[in-house]
């Protein structure tokens, strides 16, 4: 199963997430914001194999919604971009980012092998307006879609 890891210091790396019960497409991001001044959130994730029996092709994520709300688009103050990089983005790379887009990755493993060895690094940044309170943001998710494959 493809998930969610964070890089927690010299090159360890820590499940971030794993997908919803209900709906294993979906990768919670939990995010905590003092939004009295507005607030941008910046986390350095993982993309990542944890099954040596299977690889996966046609990879995708993009932001979604699990209120219902506008919270991905930027529109109302509130938004997250996504970018597929190794360093982290800079505002001028940021500013040049959609909001809501989506981001395809390489194949992970092939027939010949599962990887559970490749991390694939992207970037993730939530903003939220000035006036919001003080909370855990567990409301947005990335949407994950791939075609899963036996070795």
């Amino acid at each position: 199963m493809l998930g969610l890891y964070r890089n927690i210091g010299e090159g360890t790396f820590s499940r971030y997430r794993n997908s919803i019960d209900t709906d294993p497409s979906l990768l919670p991001v939990i995010t905590t914001h003092d939004g009295i001044l507005g607030q941008e959130i910046v986390l350095n994730l993982f993309l990542r194999n944890g099954d040596i029996n299977r690889y996966y092709t046609n990879i995708s994520i993009i932001p979604y919604s699990t209120s219902g709300n506008d919270e991905i688009s930027g529109l109302n103050g509130f938004g997250i971009k996504i970018l597929r990089q190794t360093a982290q983005p800079s505002e001028a790379e940021w500013e040049g980012t959609d909001y809501g887009a989506y981001l395809s990755f390489p194949d992970i493993g092939d027939s010949l092998a599962g990887d559970i060895s490749t991390y694939h690094s992207f970037w993730y940044r939530v903003e939220v307006p000035a006036g919001t309170p003080i909370t855990n943001r567990s409301n947005t998710s990335l949407r994950i879609s791939y075609t899963e494959n036996v070795v």
